[in-house]
């Protein structure tokens, strides 16, 4: 578990965020606010959750092909049903 401004390289892009647990032989990650780049795709949020590296929950999510500064458009959602 890392604590603070954490940076992580995941397999195939950037995690960053706060009180962070990550597996790196299964891609499971936990966190509390974070923002990861994977092209093209830049999500934004908090309370991350994920067992693998395909599936991820998080709440107050935001996605977009944007930059996180200024992005033209985005997606938000509360938090997604699984």
């Amino acid at each position: 578990m890392a604590q603070g401004d954490v940076t992580i390289l995941g397999r195939n892009h950037i995690w960053r965020g706060t009180n962070v647990v990550y597996n790196f032989k299964t891609g499971g990650i936990q966190a509390g606010t974070f923002r990861t780049e994977h092209d093209p795709f830049f999500v934004a949020g908090e309370h991350l959750a994920g067992k693998t590296n395909t599936f991820y929950s998080a709440t107050n999510a935001i996605i977009t092909t944007d930059n996180y500064a200024n992005p033209a458009y985005r997606i938000r959602a509360r938090r997604h049903p699984a």
